[in-house]
């Protein structure tokens, strides 16, 4: 079951009707309870914290202290403190521009490459992935000289995913010589705001703006490494299925480029447009699921499950739910601009 749960795209959701919102199998070679109710989900782990802990991979031993998705208790309470200031909308709106520059210097380069046979564009998003997120994340340049470098370096860390077949001890040196980058980075940040210069509104800056001791923080600095790494992947697969959609649903594509042409509607129906593309290309294929380690026994809906156990809440199955999304399988942007949805509906 395990393997077919990989082969088959719809394997959580015909399980949940043939069993129920609540069944068991096995992955990893240890026992799981799959959850395919996002409302019991969410309820679950805000009500049963104290038996449930996220399951560490092993990728996140390449940090000193764990990756924030692992911590636990006081420690992970003190690094989602600091981070969750410095991950606001005013340092994505700062970066907004030059992540546009680089979007349009890949397409440019996907068009250049096509000899009228199409083109593969995994290169180019990988390149914006990676370029946005050190422009967010450590205010890196769009044009920095360095860039090809560190996404070498991200490219040797491999996948996120592989890390549960790989040894992480065969990445420390590639981890070691990012982390030093970015150092290096910070050492910069803080001589430009102790001379009282702006440097490059980023998260970094703004951690390093509210004290600049975090820089010698191992495992905050660890953890920003580890951020990029994860989510240029997540954003590199979700501009993936942005393309697809796009190039399946022309219908959909021409009405975002005729509000995007002179002398119409104007930006924010513009933007509206495309929030409601990424949020029904989100609820179709990115949103996938979250696990959870029994730590102790604890009780769903009265079923029992023993310490030990994973736990997965099926996010994705949930979003195929008919009663808050009429024809889930269709691809419908529009359906966000009729209704605001509650996160135990809707959870990207």
């Amino acid at each position: 079951a395990s393997l077919d749960a990989i082969a088959q795209e719809d394997f959580y959701a015909n399980a949940a009707r043939k069993f129920g919102p609540i069944f068991k199998m096995a992955q990893f070679h240890r026992p799981v309870v799959c959850l395919v109710d996002l409302p019991m989900g969410l309820a679950v782990l805000s009500t049963q914290e104290q038996r449930l802990a996220p399951p560490s991979l092993p990728f996140g031993r390449l940090s000193p202290g764990n990756y924030i998705e692992f911590m636990h208790d006081e420690q992970h309470a003190r690094y989602r403190g600091i981070l969750r200031t410095a991950l606001s909308g005013r340092v994505v709106s700062e970066c907004r521009d030059g992540v546009a520059v680089v979007m349009r210097e890949q397409l440019d380069a996907m068009r250049a490459r096509d000899t009228g046979m199409g083109v593969d564009p995994q290169k180019s998003l990988a390149r914006i992935a990676v370029v946005s997120m050190l422009r967010v994340m450590f205010g890196i340049p769009i044009d920095d000289a360095r860039l090809d470098e560190m996404q070498q370096l991200f490219n040797s860390l491999g996948s996120p995913r592989a890390f549960a077949e790989r040894r992480p001890e065969e990445r420390v040196a590639t981890f070691s010589r990012l982390t030093r980058c970015f150092h290096e980075v910070g050492d910069a940040i803080r001589i430009q705001l102790r001379n009282g210069d702006q440097p490059a509104r980023s998260v970094l800056s703004e951690i390093l703006r509210a004290d600049p001791a975090h820089l010698d923080d191992e495992i905050l600095l660890g953890n920003l490494v580890l951020m990029v790494h994860v989510t240029r992947s997540n954003v590199h697969g979700l501009l993936g299925w942005i393309l697809k959609k796009y190039f399946d649903h022309p219908d959909t594509a021409l009405l975002l480029r005729a509000a995007a042409s002179p002398g119409t509607a104007g930006r924010s129906r513009v933007e509206a447009l495309a929030t409601n593309f990424v949020n029904e290309t989100l609820r179709m294929h990115q949103s996938e699921y979250f696990y959870r380690e029994v730590i102790e026994d604890l009780t769903i809906d009265g079923f029992r499950i023993p310490k030990g156990w994973l736990l997965r809440i099926c996010v994705r199955e949930c979003h195929d739910n008919a009663a808050v999304f009429p024809n889930p399988k269709t691809f419908s942007p529009e359906r966000f601009d009729s209704r605001q949805y509650e996160k135990s509906e809707d959870c990207p």
